[in-house]
């Protein structure tokens, strides 16, 4: 318990450039969505995620924003389904998310095909249907989207939007979506191996290292989808449940394989990385020796510059002396 708990302290920092990459590499496929997802809920940092998340949907090509409002509705509902003891911070992912909505829905919707206008409105009424936002909050939605009165952008105040009884029973998000795959050309990875190019500048590159983001993301992935427990103590006398856990049991060997090729490739990475960094170290390291030898060699010449400088005014008052007492002498 004790480390676990150490590990949430040091995973409770929220970090807004590897969201940014994490929304650039998503794609279509419900473990994309549903993983990412896990990390957002994981966080606890509603209103940063439900911003972030609605600045770049906006910024995002129009093919990829429904993939992005996908990405919300597994948020909004899964927030409330798992980790309920978390049951509070559920309704807060739900509101903050749903107030960005309200100006993200209707620039979505103006810039999408006719295809994906039907998918949003389905949307719509998939939350209505299972209680995710009122009825009222769903109308307004709705109007915004089909009678928009003008194009706006997120902002850090969100508007006011009513939150479904946390009685609602949530169900499975969205599945797949259609837009295409392939990460948006706007942000740059974060990954060591990116940066090794310059990628990314290197200040926002060691933010994105000492938040470990593959680690945490996998963790909370796992954490929701791993049941261990339940698979070391199924009832082998219990025909239905046995199959149910060697089902389960597969899913997770197929998770757990990714899971270790993940995290094999990002340690490769990191290590390269660290070769770099220890090779600029000692290119660093002779700099500022030679810096230093030049700063001691300027501050000697600079120590003797006014031993001479002292003495050449010493000897032209000496000399001024002189030729005083000689004057005063005729």
């Amino acid at each position: 318990d004790s480390h676990r708990r150490s590990l949430v302290a040091v995973m409770s920092a929220f970090n807004e450039v590897s969201f940014r990459s994490k929304l650039d590499k998503l794609n279509d496929s419900s473990q994309s969505i549903q993983t990412l997802s896990h990390w957002i809920i994981f966080y606890k940092k509603p209103k940063e995620s439900a911003q972030v998340w609605a600045r770049e949907t906006l910024r995002a090509d129009p093919s990829r924003r429904l993939l992005f409002i996908y990405l919300a509705n597994d948020v909004m509902q899964n927030s409330r389904r798992k980790h309920t003891e978390l049951a509070a911070k559920g309704v807060d992912f739900v509101r903050e998310f749903s107030a960005q909505l309200a100006q993200v829905l209707p620039e979505t919707y103006a810039a999408a095909s006719e295809n994906t206008r039907q998918k949003l409105l389905r949307l719509l009424s998939i939350w209505e249907e299972r209680r995710v936002l009122t009825a009222e909050t769903i109308n307004a939605l709705r109007q915004n989207v089909l009678n928009p009165v003008g194009s706006s952008t997120p902002s850090n105040k969100p508007s006011p939007v009513s939150v479904a009884s946390e009685g609602a029973k949530p169900t499975s998000p969205a599945k797949s979506a259609s837009s295409p795959r392939g990460p948006s050309p706007r942000i740059k990875s974060t990954s060591p191996r990116a940066a090794a190019g310059g990628g990314v500048p290197f200040k926002e590159l060691l933010e994105s290292l000492e938040e470990g983001g593959l680690v945490d993301e996998l963790l909370a992935e796992r954490e929701c989808d791993v049941q261990i427990e339940q698979i070391e103590e199924a009832d082998v006398a219990n025909l239905e449940q046995l199959q149910q856990r060697q089902e389960q049991a597969t899913r997770a060997i197929t998770l757990l394989k990714s899971h270790r090729s993940q995290l094999a490739e990002e340690l490769a990475d990191r290590r390269q990385l660290i070769l770099m960094l220890a090779a600029s170290c000692e290119a660093q390291h002779v700099q500022c020796q030679r810096l230093q030898a030049s700063l001691t060699e300027c501050e000697q010449l600079a120590s003797r510059t006014e031993k001479a400088a002292s003495s050449l005014n010493e000897a032209r008052e000496q000399m001024a002396a002189i030729a005083q007492e000689a004057q005063a002498a005729l």
